[in-house]
C-alpha cells in the first residue's frame, strides 16, 4: 500500500497578527481577533459575577447548633438535608437561619431520633442526642 505525506499550511497565529472573521462589523466585512477576545473577557467576567452571586448570597443573621452524641458515626440530617456523621459537628457546629429546624439522627441498629429545634440569632446551642439501640 502506498502512503503519501501531505503538509497542510496552518494560519499564522503570531502575536500582533490581526486575523478577521466573517462577522458583521468593520467596513472590511470582518471582526478582528482582538475584538473577539475583549468581548469574550466581558462575557466571562459577567458569567463569573453571576455565578458568584448565586454561590455567595447575602447571608444575614445566623445561629449555631453544635451536636454531641454517643454514636459519632450516626448520620445528621437538618431540614431533609443530609450533612454527614454527627461527630463532624461536635466542635464546628452548623450555621442556620433563625427559626424552627427539623433534626433527624439515624444509624443502622439504633432508633431514629427526631428533634424540632428553634435557632435564635447569634446564639450557640448545644444539642445532646443519645441514640438508643434497637433490641434484638
Amino acid at each position: 500500500m502506498f502512503l503519501m505525506k501531505t503538509q497542510i499550511p496552518l494560519p499564522s497565529l503570531k502575536r500582533g497578527s490581526e486575523r478577521s472573521f466573517l462577522l458583521p462589523g468593520r467596513g472590511t466585512g470582518g471582526v478582528s481577533t482582538r475584538f473577539l477576545r475583549i468581548v469574550a473577557a466581558f462575557v466571562l467576567s459577567f458569567l463569573l459575577t453571576a455565578c458568584f452571586e448565586t454561590i455567595a448570597p447575602d447571608v444575614g443573621p445566623r445561629g449555631t447548633l453544635r451536636f454531641k452524641s454517643n454514636q459519632k458515626d450516626a448520620i445528621l440530617e437538618i431540614d431533609d438535608t443530609r450533612l454527614g456523621p454527627i461527630g463532624m459537628f461536635e466542635k464546628t457546629g452548623v450555621l442556620l437561619k433563625p427559626g424552627a429546624h427539623r433534626v433527624v439522627v439515624h444509624q443502622k441498629g439504633y432508633f431514629r431520633e427526631y428533634r424540632l429545634i428553634t435557632v435564635t440569632e447569634d446564639q450557640l446551642q448545644m444539642v445532646d442526642i443519645t441514640m438508643t439501640p434497637v433490641p434484638d
